[in-house]
């Protein structure tokens, strides 16, 4: 009985048991199919595969619920079967913060992006309203933030800090709402 682990194309072997050995058995033996693979998962891209089970093309071999069969009068390779099982995918933390770096409020993960999704598709309006940070507003600022937003995710780490800078509470635009939603520059 010998295996074919059969790898979905471009998967790497890293990290995975080795090729279970090839083993003789008499005509008429019960054998065990080897289990090794079970559960096992690889990963191409941003696609997660997981090992199904092995496969046979024989009419003489039947695997019972036991994963056992008789031994037939002739040699058997068992191929490994894999199934797409998901996606890799990665978090984004958004920091917040005016333009000396300072934090104005805690971050923001944002979990389940795939590599290359844009940093500026992730960052919605929702992301950009003002924040009142020691009683002083802060508006988001288009400008200042142009370039955080042109990348995209990337495998691993990723984070996206916005900057915000001070719209003066009581300021000459408007002493009476404090602030005009327009960045002091």
């Amino acid at each position: 009985v010998s295996y074919n682990v059969n790898l979905p194309d471009g998967a790497d072997e890293t990290g995975l048991p080795g090729v279970p050995q090839t083993v003789s058995y008499q005509y008429n033996a019960t054998v065990t199919v080897d289990t090794t693979y079970n559960h096992q998962t690889v990963t191409v891209g941003n696609t997660i595969y997981t090992f199904s089970g092995w496969t046979e093309t024989y009419d003489d071999v039947t695997v019972d619920n036991n994963g056992q069969f008789t031994m037939p009068a002739h040699a058997v390779t068992f191929t490994g079967s894999w199934v797409q099982s998901g996606t890799v995918t990665y978090d984004v933390t958004i920091q917040y913060q005016d333009e000396n770096g300072i934090k104005l409020k805690d971050d923001v993960t944002i979990e389940g992006q795939t590599v290359g999704t844009s940093y500026a598709s992730i960052v919605t309006e929702d992301y950009k309203t003002d924040i009142n940070y020691n009683n002083q507003n802060y508006t988001y600022d288009d400008e200042a933030n142009a370039s955080a937003l042109n990348g995209s995710v990337s495998a691993g780490s990723n984070t996206i800090t916005l900057v915000y800078t001070l719209d003066n509470w009581n300021d000459e635009d408007d002493t009476t709402t404090g602030g005009d939603g327009i960045p002091d520059k």
